[in-house]
């Protein structure tokens, strides 16, 4: 980059061809220090093979410090040919604009007409002629703005941009930018390095989408949901990935769900907006998805102290974020739509229930929260609870068939059956419940039977003794004082 001064009209004095061959030279380091990552190790497997003197030690873990310093010059060099490449894109665009300037400033301007005149005001106008010469001058004072707006556009914004490129590394902003410059091949060490800052940015990806979608009264667009889809349907599984949710707020993440409900109203208001199979598609993956990524980042993955406190692992979610997610689970949330009148409302627990279906979630974060849920249940008459409230033609029952299905196809559970107004529909999240629990006995035995643990020590003092530690709480009195889940939902336990 050049901070040369230019005057109006003229080019930038830098060379697109010099500044590429200068990127090429940094990609061509790049993937030399990848090859030189692979030989490090193969030498220092073979060392190690025959090496049984003083020092063996420091010689066998010696390869992953080099292997990560090999590798993080690595992707600085591609980086900064990413950078460099960006920039040669923004000097030829304004080169370009600048040569199609030169073209139309010695051209006279279309309007240039020697005859031409203006009419003048009054009750008796007259015709005045236009001077051509000041015509001409208007004309390139226009050609000199637009020059001024592609030289901010092109010179100093490119600037800034690759400025920062170079000082915050791959973030979503400047993939981006890449992207929509062209300048994202994907080939030779290119393509590895791009592979790895999608991983890098695809929290912050899915977060951007998150929080358009969980508006309240937002309908997602199909687009929208199978962008989420994708991302979720990739990376869910991962922890660093999954952490994302610690930057929701567990409103948002009920009101992502009753919002992408919205789209499974019926037939009608789908069609509109995309082919109902490739709604069904998204919103299975979505859902799927969002249950993985909970599950990934509620597994405990920390360490006890010497006090026997607990203290979070890396990427896992806060024990306030789940208790906050349990409490968010008591509150309604309206379901997006185009509604005759008003708009139907669910619980978050039932939105939170599909979401159970899937996923491996540790045996503490399901009795924590089923717990919850029965207790709730229990407090509000029973399971009636979750099938009757406001609907698509007023105040009925959401349930059309003898699970919660629905014969207008609202449905909260996509899952399978998502074609049968009769299925079930998901409004019941013991449903969800009993299937997370088919997958952890554990969970199962504890829930069934009411079993309280407390690995810390503090006793069953109710909602204050909720840490979130791989240990079972008590929230309540609920389920944690009945005889357990069997005696109060016989029907879930046949």
């Amino acid at each position: 980059m050049s901070r040369e001064h230019i005057g109006p009209m003229e080019r930038h004095p830098g060379h697109p061809e010099t500044i590429e061959q200068h990127a090429r030279e940094l990609s061509h380091l790049a993937e030399q220090a990848l090859r030189v990552e692979a030989t490090t190790d193969r030498t220092f497997e073979a060392a190690t093979a025959h090496w049984e003197g003083l020092g063996a030690y420091e010689l066998l873990t010696a390869p992953l410090p080099v292997k990560r310093r090999v590798a993080a010059g690595s992707e600085a060099l591609a980086w900064a040919a990413a950078a460099l490449h960006y920039w040669a894109d923004r000097v030829r665009s304004f080169n370009q604009v600048v040569a199609d300037l030169e073209l139309r400033w010695h051209l006279p301007p279309r309007s240039l007409n020697p005859n031409a005149s203006l009419p003048t005001g009054g009750p008796f106008p007259a015709v005045l002629p236009i001077d051509p010469q000041e015509q001409l001058a208007t004309h390139r004072e226009e050609l000199r703005q637009e020059w001024r707006s592609a030289y901010q556009t092109y010179i100093e914004e490119g600037e800034q941009q690759v400025a920062a490129m170079l000082r915050e590394g791959p973030t979503l902003t400047h993939l981006r930018l890449l992207r929509e410059a062209g300048q994202a091949p994907d080939t030779g060490a290119w393509s590895f390095f791009q592979a790895r800052w999608d991983i890098q940015v695809a929290p912050e990806l899915a977060l951007e989408l998150i929080t358009r979608m969980a508006e309240p009264d937002y309908l997602p667009t199909l687009e929208e949901t199978e962008q989420l889809a994708a991302l979720l349907q990739q990376h869910a599984d991962d922890p660093r990935f999954a952490h994302f949710l610690s930057e929701l707020t567990p409103q948002q993440l009920f009101q992502l769900i009753a919002n992408l409900a919205g789209r499974s109203l019926d037939v009608v208001q789908v069609s509109g907006s995309g082919p109902a199979d490739a709604w069904e598609t998204a919103l299975r993956q979505v859902q799927e998805g969002l249950g993985v990524a909970l599950a990934t980042a509620t597994f405990p993955r920390g360490t006890y102290d010497d006090d026997g406190v607990y203290h979070p692992g890396t990427y896992e979610l806060d024990p306030a974020w789940i208790d906050a997610l349990i409490d968010a689970g008591e509150s309604t949330y309206f379901i997006s739509g185009y509604w005759p009148s008003r708009a139907p409302e669910v619980y978050g627990y039932q939105l939170l229930g599909p979401l159970l279906r899937h996923g491996t979630y540790h045996h503490s974060f399901l009795v924590q929260l089923g717990g919850a849920i029965v207790d709730f249940e229990m407090a509000h008459g029973g399971s009636k609870v979750w099938t009757t409230a406001i609907s698509l033609y007023g105040n009925t029952e959401l349930g059309g068939g003898p699970y919660g299905g629905t014969a207008h196809l609202l449905r909260l559970d996509w899952s399978s059956d998502w074609d049968d107004p009769y299925a079930p529909a998901g409004f019941d999240p013991l449903h969800g419940l009993m299937s997370a629990l088919e997958r952890n006995p554990e969970g199962a035995r504890l829930l069934f039977t009411a079993i309280v643990e407390d690995d810390r020590g503090d006793g069953d003092a109710g909602r204050p003794a909720r840490s979130g530690v791989p240990g079972v709480h008590r929230r309540g009195a609920g389920v944690s004082a009945s005889s357990g889940l069997s005696a109060h939902r016989a029907d879930l336990v046949r």
